[in-house]
This record gives C-alpha cells, structure tokens and sequence, in this order.
C-alpha cells in the first residue's frame, strides 16, 4: 500500500470512528473495559477519553473536559499530526521544516505524556475521578 493510500484510508477510517463516536451514549452501567483499572481497580491516564471524544463529536466541549480534560489538546495534537502527514506525502511540506517537525515530534510526545501522568497523579491525589 502507498503512503498516500494509507493516509487516505487513515482518514477515511478517523472520519467513521468520529461518526460512531457521535452517535455513541455513555451510562453509568456500562461494562468497564480498561484493562488497567480492571486489575488495578484504578483509573488509567486515559480513562474517560473515549466518552471525552464521544462528547467533543457531538461538540459538547464542557462534557468532553468533564471526562477528560486533556481531550481536546489530544485532538488538536492528532488533527496537527495529520495535516503534516498529509502534506509531506504530496510533496507540500518544506525539507526544511521536515526535519524540524520530526525532531519536535518526540518532545510533544513526551510532553503530552508528561501532562497525562500529571493530571492523572494530581486526580488520584485529591481523589477527583468522579467523571470516570
């Protein structure tokens, strides 16, 4: 499969699973299917994404950020992280910044991780889970 396949079939996909997302409900008895927080009996970093998405789809901003606060960054982040995909396949991205993209990736990364750990260390810790 070529590159500029992928991408479209990544987007085609991306575009399906934002569709389901927005027609897809939350309730409180709904089976829990982290595997981390099934053992743990924990929340992970990410729980509560998936609602947190399902929300930002149906454009409830304020019920996405109740479930997960970093949701919208993510999305921003994959929605970039997209676009300069797309760009270097067709040829429309600088050499130049190129490198400077690839260099920086690793370091957004490693911040976005370093802010998921944090906020999930800084829930655990005054106990506020109450949305997942």
């Amino acid at each position: 499969m070529s590159r500029r396949a992928l991408w479209w079939a990544v987007s085609l996909g991306g575009v399906a699973v934002w569709f389901l997302l927005a027609s897809w409900t939350s309730s409180a008895g709904d089976p829990v299917v982290c595997l981390f927080r099934r053992t743990l009996e924990l929340p992970c970093p990410g729980c509560g994404l998936t609602r947190a998405f399902s929300h930002l789809a149906r454009g409830d901003l304020q019920g996405a950020v109740a479930f997960h606060p970093l949701a919208p960054v993510l999305l921003l982040e994959a929605f970039a992280g997209w676009g300069v995909w797309g760009l270097s396949i067709n040829g429309w991205w600088p050499d130049k910044l190129g490198g400077l993209v690839e260099h920086r990736a690793g370091l957004w990364i490693v911040a976005t991780g370093v802010l998921f750990l944090a906020l999930w260390l800084g829930r655990l810790a005054v106990g506020d889970l109450s949305a997942l």
